[in-house]
């Protein structure tokens, strides 16, 4: 054997399994990898990313990686990171293309991952969610991705040591993946430490500089300081980059109205009300609180969680959600979501 070649060998139910899960034509495995190319790149490449995972899937049916990828992106349609969709219509279809995708391959660590968000975010079944991350870890141990959102679920948890033990792990594996490298200052922003998100949200930038999220969270850890000038110029920033996000609106209404730009606020809120799209009832709710209309803040979230919205278990960490901590509404509100 050339000292330059390799050989590998595979036992017969490896090579099964990786043939099942790995598709043979190179059209839809093309099509898969551009998926995940654009799918990296959210908030503003999900429309992309779903068509060419479609289009895996459509070429290749046995592509367990596609219908993972499909599952995938509808997750973070249905989440916070985007709210392009009702989380009654993202989520649904989350879940039944994961598990299309083990039905076709079992040990699929993406099929579980998908599973995880769906059951975090739109079951709440913090017991089920933590199960299936944890299967996908054990599955495959060096993936970023359910490293990541292991960490969504100890936030949700109140567990912030282990968010944090997740979110570096998730970091030490994949530096480069934008999503991964904004986490940790997400992570920093719901664990009430601006300071150090700030940090990470200029090692982001130093990385990716129209990275859409680090300017996010930059807004968000800006506004937990005071500094609401900083905020708002890291908010619009954002807006810039990806103007269509509902979430990113009423960031930087929020803050707007904090700072006592309240004729813009309210105009920010008008185009919420009047968006044909979907907008979580979150994004309306955060904007009446930043305007000091707590009576609406409040019937907002009673309608994010009838309608199961991905931000309800993050009620309990959300840092712009203080002011309400002590209204009997709020704790009678807080009462009817799983500990």
């Amino acid at each position: 054997m050339s000292p330059n070649t390799l050989q590998v060998r595979i036992s017969g139910e490896a090579a099964k399994r990786i043939s099942r899960t790995h598709t043979q034509n190179p059209k839809a495995y093309e099509a898969y990898l551009k998926g995940r190319y654009f799918w990296n790149r959210r908030p503003a490449g999900l429309d992309k990313a779903l068509a060419y995972f479609e289009e895996a899937r459509r070429i290749d049916p046995s592509d367990a990686l596609a219908h993972a990828g499909v599952a995938l992106t509808y997750d973070t349609m249905g989440t916070w990171e985007t709210g392009r969709l009702p989380a009654n219509v993202a989520f649904p279809k989350a879940k039944a293309s994961a598990e299309q995708a083990l039905a076709l391959d079992p040990q699929l660590a993406d099929g579980y991952a998908a599973l995880g968000m769906e059951q975090l975010h739109y079951e709440r079944d913090f017991p089920a969610a933590e199960r299936s991350f944890q299967r996908a870890i054990s599955l495959r141990p060096s993936d970023s991705n359910a490293h990541h959102w292991y960490s969504h679920y100890f936030i949700a948890r109140g567990r912030a040591q282990e968010s944090l033990r997740e979110s570096l792990k998730a970091l030490e594996l994949d530096p480069l993946d934008p999503p991964v490298v904004s986490h940790l200052a997400w992570h920093y922003v719901y664990t009430r430490q601006p300071d150090r998100a700030l940090v990470q949200c200029v090692n982001a930038l130093a990385l990716y500089p129209d990275s859409y999220f680090a300017y996010y969270f930059r807004g968000l850890a800006y506004e937990q300081k005071g500094m609401l000038e900083d905020a708002i110029a890291a908010f619009r920033r954002a807006h810039e980059l990806v103007p269509n996000t509902t979430f990113g609106t009423a960031a930087l209404g929020h803050a707007l109205a904090l700072s006592g730009h309240k004729a813009e606020a309210q105009s920010l809120l008008h185009q919420l009300e009047i968006d044909p799209g979907y907008v979580s009832p979150f994004d309306r709710a955060i904007l009446n609180l930043g305007l000091g209309d707590r009576d609406k803040a409040l019937n907002e979230l009673n309608r994010a969680l009838i309608e199961s919205s991905s931000w309800c278990i993050y009620f309990r960490a959300e840092p712009r959600l203080d002011p309400l901590r002590q209204d009997p509404r709020f704790i009678a509100l807080m009462q009817r979501l799983p500990v």
